[in-house]
Formats: C-alpha cells, sequence, structure tokens
C-alpha cells in the first residue's frame, strides 16, 4: 500500500460533484467552485501539479478570479504539490496557512477504539435535518448564509448518500446533538471528514465515538483508514489511537 499516495489522493479525489458545484478535475488540477455558498469548504484548489513557467501566473489569476467573485476559499499543497516552491507563492500573494494537517492512515482491522458510552452516535437521515443544521452552526461555526444554503440544498445532498457512496453521522450527548462527521468510500480506502464537536463537549470522547462508528464501518469493507487531522487538535487523538502519520498537507486561505 502506497500510503503517502492514498493520503495525498484524499485531498482531491472526495471532491464534491454535486450539481450546484463547479469543478475542475485536471490530471495536474483539481479545483472546486460553488458561487452559492461562501465559504472555504466549498470553493478553493486541491490539486495543482504544474511544471511549466506559466504555472505561477496561473496561481495568481486562481486567487484573483475567488476574489473577483468575493467567494472565500482554500488552498491546499502536499508533498506532490508543485511548482515546488508553491507555498511561497501563496504567502507571496495574500494567503496565510490557515490548517496544517497530518495525513494519517490506519490498516483495516488495524485499531480498537473504545467508545464513551454516554455519546450515542446515528447514522444521519431526513428527520435528523434541523439536529445537522444546528450542529454545523455551533460546532462548525457556519455562517448563517451557509445554513441557508445547506438548508435549500439537504434533501439533495441526502439523495447522494443513497449511493452508498458516502455517510454522515451526529454525535449526542445528554441527548443534544453536540457533533457531526463523515465518511466517504473510495474504492481502497476510506476518508474521515468533517468531525467537528462543540467547545463544551470536547475532551468528553464525542470525537472518539465518531471514529468508532466510521472504523467499524470500513473494517467490514476491509478498507484502510484515511484521516487529514489538524496537527494540535484532531492529530494526536489519531495517533494515540493507532493512526501512522505518513505526510502532511497544508491548508492556506486568503488574510482577512
Amino acid at each position: 500500500m502506497d500510503k503517502i499516495n492514498i493520503a495525498e489522493r484524499a485531498t482531491w479525489e472526495n471532491v464534491s460533484e454535486a450539481p450546484y458545484n463547479q469543478v475542475i478535475r485536471e490530471e495536474t488540477w483539481v479545483q472546486l467552485t460553488t458561487p452559492g455558498a461562501p465559504t472555504p469548504v466549498m470553493n478553493g484548489v486541491f490539486r495543482c501539479e504544474l511544471d511549466s513557467e506559466a504555472a505561477e501566473g496561473k496561481i495568481i489569476r486562481t486567487i484573483d478570479e475567488y476574489r473577483r467573485q468575493g467567494l472565500p476559499f482554500r488552498w491546499k499543497t502536499c508533498p506532490s504539490s508543485r511548482p515546488k516552491n508553491i507555498d511561497e507563492i501563496l504567502l507571496r500573494n495574500g494567503m496565510v496557512l490557515k490548517d496544517r494537517l497530518f495525513g494519517l492512515i490506519a490498516p483495516a482491522r488495524s485499531l480498537t477504539i473504545e467508545p464513551n458510552p454516554e455519546v450515542t452516535v446515528r447514522e444521519l437521515v431526513p428527520e435528523l435535518k434541523e439536529d445537522w443544521l444546528r450542529v454545523q452552526s455551533s460546532a462548525w461555526s457556519v455562517p448563517p448564509a451557509g445554513i441557508e444554503f445547506l438548508n435549500q440544498n439537504f434533501e439533495r445532498e441526502f439523495e447522494s448518500l443513497k449511493q452508498d457512496k458516502q455517510k454522515f453521522f451526529l454525535a449526542y450527548f445528554d441527548g443534544k446533538p453536540v457533533a457531526s462527521a463523515g465518511l466517504l468510500f473510495q474504492q481502497d480506502y476510506g476518508y474521515l471528514v468533517g468531525a467537528a464537536t462543540e467547545s463544551a463537549y470536547r475532551g468528553k470522547g464525542v470525537y472518539r465515538s465518531l471514529l468508532q462508528k466510521r472504523i467499524e464501518l470500513l473494517n467490514a469493507r476491509e478498507l484502510p483508514a484515511v484521516i487529514h487531522g489538524i496537527w494540535n487538535t484532531s492529530a494526536p487523538i489519531c495517533l494515540r489511537l493507532g493512526f501512522e502519520k505518513v505526510c502532511e498537507i497544508h491548508s492556506f486561505e486568503p488574510v482577512v
């Protein structure tokens, strides 16, 4: 198993192809633009492997286009990103390193995770829509415009869950929805995404319980788990539980 390759591929292979997204997917470039969603989660460049002399010009034009549209966005880089000095180019052009992520992998059936019995994890269904939106607002700090976008597109997004290529979950503590997380299936790995817990409920085993549920599903399919964990929050937890760090991914956003 080429662990670095898998961890890197998770950066761009899982970019959503939803009808409201504009996706450019090429061999050396993957870019997402969602005009109706002013959030960096749904706008940005996730793969850039450009070796030509014109590479810096394309990077600058892309940054300027997002600014022209007034869209927050992010730019992710990893070991295979090109040009080799891409991080420097981004910093010179008004970007800042927002998150330093560890590319983490755990082979199937290699982990034993004990959930907190006080935490209930439920798979997302239409009846839990209001709980889902509440968590996106409270744990993820999605602004009102973003919540309205999620609300309007919830039914369409839920239809995609029926294809069994992705699943989302809510975690409840004392009957209150306090966290959410996702799991995206690829042919040779599962990508664990979108885990966020309300600040008042961190350190209570909520994240661990969400992790255990998703690992259980991956074990049933004999798939390794991939996580891009923030270096000082989720990554230390995952490393203690048995994940292996195989690379780093940097996530840049415009200076506010």
